[in-house]
């Protein structure tokens, strides 16, 4: 999992493991600022998948992408 703010994803993945699964706890949490090219770098050699949900995208998903 990852976002811009650790903080907000951990709340986010605690709710998530109290209310579905548990075992999402053991899931990572990564961080990257979407106009900081060295800490999307980074994220993507980390990831083996990427969905990008925010938005809206035309400006924040596609420095994502270009990876």
């Amino acid at each position: 999992m990852a976002s811009r703010s650790e903080d907000k994803l951990h709340k986010l993945r605690k709710e998530l493991a109290d209310t579905y699964c548990p075992t999402i706890q053991s899931v990572p949490i990564l961080t990257a600022e979407v106009n900081d090219p060295k800490s999307l770098d980074r994220l993507v050699k980390q990831c083996d998948v990427i969905i990008s949900t925010a938005g809206p995208f035309w400006t924040i998903g596609i420095p994502v992408v270009s990876f």
